[in-house]
């Protein structure tokens, strides 16, 4: 009788570690648990002076290795950056847009897809 009460017991074990495995997989987006940032194929650049005012015709530059992409800002301030996927890549300033302003190159992530860049 015990080795019957022990195999129920390791049984119960095993199956509520699996359904909490199943569980925590799908809370888990890849994204930090922010189930609200998810990859929509694009990286998006804010961009915008210390006031926060958005900055037109301001182009960044997404670099991994050798493969280098560009956007440009709108009106609104808004550049994006398309990838097939989550990239981590080293992004800087090709064109200040006439602005004279600057900001400090970074990096991007797999997991943040949206940046605010302040251009002083």
């Amino acid at each position: 009788m015990t080795k019957k009460i022990k195999a129920i017991f390791m049984l119960c074990m095993a199956l509520c570690v699996a359904a909490f495995a199943v569980a925590f997989a799908a809370c888990d987006d890849g994204n930090g648990g922010d189930s609200s940032a998810t990859y929509e194929g694009v990286y998006t650049f804010i961009i915008e002076d210390e006031d926060g005012n958005p900055l037109a015709n301001v182009m960044v530059q997404s670099c991994i290795d050798t493969d280098c992409r560009v956007g440009t800002s709108n009106a609104q301030g808004v550049a994006t950056i398309a990838y097939d996927e989550p990239v981590e890549a080293h992004v800087n300033l090709l064109s200040d847009g006439g602005t004279g302003l600057s900001f400090e190159d970074f990096n991007i992530n797999k997991t943040q897809f949206e940046y605010t860049i302040v251009m002083k």
